[in-house]
Protein backbone atom coordinates (compact mmCIF):
# COMPACT_ATOMS: atom_id res chain seq x y z
CA UNK A 1 0.00 0.00 0.00
CA UNK A 2 1.33 3.45 -0.90
CA UNK A 3 0.64 6.56 1.12
CA UNK A 4 1.05 9.89 -0.57
CA UNK A 5 0.67 13.53 0.48
CA UNK A 6 -0.32 16.24 -2.01
CA UNK A 7 -0.26 19.90 -1.03
CA UNK A 8 -3.04 22.07 -2.41
CA UNK A 9 -3.25 25.67 -1.18
CA UNK A 10 -6.90 25.86 -2.31
CA UNK A 11 -8.00 22.81 -0.28
CA UNK A 12 -9.37 24.29 2.97
CA UNK A 13 -10.15 21.01 4.73
CA UNK A 14 -8.02 17.85 4.51
CA UNK A 15 -9.43 15.31 2.06
CA UNK A 16 -8.60 11.61 2.00
CA UNK A 17 -9.02 9.65 -1.22
CA UNK A 18 -8.45 5.90 -1.46
CA UNK A 19 -7.46 4.83 -4.98
CA UNK A 20 -7.44 1.13 -5.92
CA UNK A 21 -7.98 -1.08 -8.96
CA UNK A 22 -11.08 -2.53 -7.31
CA UNK A 23 -12.72 -2.59 -3.92
CA UNK A 24 -11.54 -5.56 -1.87
CA UNK A 25 -11.46 -6.49 1.83
CA UNK A 26 -8.31 -4.48 2.53
CA UNK A 27 -9.67 -1.35 0.83
CA UNK A 28 -12.98 -1.73 2.65
CA UNK A 29 -11.21 -2.06 6.01
CA UNK A 30 -9.12 1.05 5.37
CA UNK A 31 -12.21 3.06 4.37
CA UNK A 32 -14.15 1.86 7.43
CA UNK A 33 -11.28 2.75 9.77
CA UNK A 34 -10.94 6.20 8.23
CA UNK A 35 -14.69 6.81 8.51
CA UNK A 36 -14.66 5.82 12.17
CA UNK A 37 -11.65 8.01 12.88
CA UNK A 38 -13.16 11.11 11.31
CA UNK A 39 -16.84 10.58 11.96
CA UNK A 40 -18.66 13.50 13.56
CA UNK A 41 -21.10 11.11 15.19
CA UNK A 42 -20.87 8.31 17.73
CA UNK A 43 -23.16 5.28 17.92
CA UNK A 44 -24.86 5.02 21.32
CA UNK A 45 -26.72 1.87 22.37
CA UNK A 46 -29.64 1.54 24.77
CA UNK A 47 -31.49 -1.80 25.00
CA UNK A 48 -32.16 -2.75 21.37
CA UNK A 49 -31.86 0.79 19.98
CA UNK A 50 -28.93 2.50 18.28
CA UNK A 51 -28.76 6.29 18.42
CA UNK A 52 -26.44 8.44 16.29
CA UNK A 53 -25.01 11.02 18.70
CA UNK A 54 -23.40 14.20 17.43
CA UNK A 55 -20.07 14.91 19.13
CA UNK A 56 -21.30 18.38 19.97
CA UNK A 57 -24.21 16.87 21.97
CA UNK A 58 -21.98 14.68 24.13
CA UNK A 59 -21.42 16.01 27.64
CA UNK A 60 -19.05 13.33 28.85
CA UNK A 61 -17.79 9.82 28.15
CA UNK A 62 -16.83 7.63 31.06
CA UNK A 63 -15.93 4.06 32.00
CA UNK A 64 -17.86 2.29 34.73
CA UNK A 65 -18.25 -1.40 35.61
CA UNK A 66 -16.16 -2.54 32.60
CA UNK A 67 -18.36 -0.60 30.14
CA UNK A 68 -18.00 2.77 28.43
CA UNK A 69 -20.91 5.19 28.55
CA UNK A 70 -21.75 8.45 26.83
CA UNK A 71 -23.92 11.06 28.53
CA UNK A 72 -25.96 13.62 26.62
CA UNK A 73 -28.80 15.90 27.71
CA UNK A 74 -31.17 13.16 26.46
CA UNK A 75 -29.72 10.32 28.50
CA UNK A 76 -26.93 7.82 28.93
CA UNK A 77 -25.85 5.52 26.12
CA UNK A 78 -23.50 2.57 26.14
CA UNK A 79 -20.65 2.66 23.63
CA UNK A 80 -19.07 -0.33 21.94
CA UNK A 81 -15.54 1.04 22.14
CA UNK A 82 -12.83 1.48 24.74
CA UNK A 83 -12.24 4.87 26.32
CA UNK A 84 -8.84 5.27 24.64
CA UNK A 85 -10.45 4.48 21.26
CA UNK A 86 -13.04 7.18 21.86
CA UNK A 87 -10.31 9.64 22.82
CA UNK A 88 -8.54 8.92 19.51
CA UNK A 89 -11.76 9.19 17.50
CA UNK A 90 -13.23 12.35 19.06
CA UNK A 91 -12.35 15.91 18.12
CA UNK A 92 -9.32 16.77 20.28
CA UNK A 93 -10.30 20.46 20.20
CA UNK A 94 -13.61 19.59 21.84
CA UNK A 95 -12.81 16.78 24.31
CA UNK A 96 -10.33 16.56 27.14
CA UNK A 97 -9.42 13.66 29.41
CA UNK A 98 -9.85 14.59 33.06
CA UNK A 99 -9.11 11.20 34.62
CA UNK A 100 -8.20 7.65 33.75
CA UNK A 101 -11.93 6.90 33.36
CA UNK A 102 -13.44 10.07 31.90
CA UNK A 103 -13.44 12.47 28.95
CA UNK A 104 -15.49 15.67 28.98
CA UNK A 105 -16.66 18.05 26.29
CA UNK A 106 -14.89 21.37 26.97
CA UNK A 107 -17.86 23.23 25.48
CA UNK A 108 -20.20 21.71 28.09
CA UNK A 109 -18.18 22.83 31.12
CA UNK A 110 -20.07 25.43 33.15
CA UNK A 111 -17.32 26.07 35.68
CA UNK A 112 -14.29 24.62 37.41
CA UNK A 113 -13.84 24.51 41.17
CA UNK A 114 -10.18 24.75 42.11
CA UNK A 115 -10.76 25.01 45.86
CA UNK A 116 -10.27 21.26 46.38
CA UNK A 117 -6.77 20.23 47.35
CA UNK A 118 -5.17 18.09 44.69
CA UNK A 119 -8.12 17.90 42.31
CA UNK A 120 -10.30 20.19 40.23
CA UNK A 121 -14.07 19.95 40.45
CA UNK A 122 -15.82 20.12 37.08
CA UNK A 123 -19.46 21.15 36.74
CA UNK A 124 -20.99 20.28 33.37
CA UNK A 125 -24.30 21.14 31.73
CA UNK A 126 -27.20 19.34 33.39
CA UNK A 127 -25.58 20.00 36.80
CA UNK A 128 -23.29 17.00 36.33
CA UNK A 129 -20.46 17.12 38.86
CA UNK A 130 -17.21 15.24 38.38
CA UNK A 131 -13.57 15.60 39.38
CA UNK A 132 -10.21 15.46 37.72
CA UNK A 133 -7.73 13.00 39.07
CA UNK A 134 -4.49 14.41 40.46
CA UNK A 135 -2.64 13.03 37.48
CA UNK A 136 -4.59 15.32 35.08
CA UNK A 137 -4.82 18.50 37.22
CA UNK A 138 -1.73 20.13 35.69
CA UNK A 139 -3.00 19.50 32.16
CA UNK A 140 -6.48 20.87 32.95
CA UNK A 141 -5.00 23.99 34.55
CA UNK A 142 -2.80 24.45 31.49
CA UNK A 143 -5.70 24.07 29.02
CA UNK A 144 -7.90 26.55 30.88
CA UNK A 145 -5.13 28.94 31.88
CA UNK A 146 -5.53 28.47 35.64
Amino acid sequence: MKIEFLQDSEQLEPKIVVVAMKKNDEVSRVCEQLERMYAKTVNGYAQDRVQMLAQSDIIRIYAEDAHVYCQTADGIWQLHARLYEMEERLDAQMFVRISKCELVNKNKILHLDVSFTGTVGVVLEGNIRTYTSRRYVHRIKQIFGL
